[in-house]
């Protein structure tokens, strides 16, 4: 009888323990999600305040003659591309985040709209290797999906 009781509190220990590491997984797995979800805004509100600072990057006029001034040694336009590295570098951590998932991420912030305004800088980086090597091939899809 003794071995039994022993070995029923073990077994209800075991389950116990594996519980509580279940729902410790999963608070760390949510913590950690939170913590992504609130760099992703900080990220975001930095973008925004450069176009406040800077309206003609968010100006299409402006952004269609990209392609006239690349590589150009003109402040503005040096003061740009660095603007639409740090768009794609955003959408790409939103990719990230929400796994590719377009719907999610078109939920989360209007891709769409940045993805198309700045298209010349996309298609046409100062450095021409620049989107292939910094960016992997499913997030190239991502973006040019939009810009068909």
């Amino acid at each position: 009888m003794e071995n039994t009781t022993i070995a029923l509190i073990a077994a209800i220990a075991a389950v116990v323990s594996a519980l509580f590491a279940g729902i410790s997984a999963y608070l760390a797995y949510r913590f950690k999600r939170a913590d992504g979800k609130a760099g992703l805004e900080k990220e975001l509100n930095r973008i925004l305040e450069i176009g406040v600072q800077y309206p003609r990057f968010e100006y299409t006029p402006f952004t269609n003659d990209w392609i006239n001034h690349r590589g150009e040694d003109d402040e503005i336009y040096l003061r740009y591309d660095i603007y639409c590295n740090m768009i794609y570098n955003f959408i790409h951590h939103v990719y990230e985040y929400y796994g590719g998932n377009k719907k999610k991420i078109e939920n989360y912030v209007d891709v769409k709209s940045w993805i198309r305004m700045h298209r010349q800088n996309w298609q046409h980086p100062t450095d021409d290797n620049e989107n292939v090597d910094g960016y992997d091939e499913p997030f190239r899809q991502f973006i040019n999906s939009y810009l068909v």
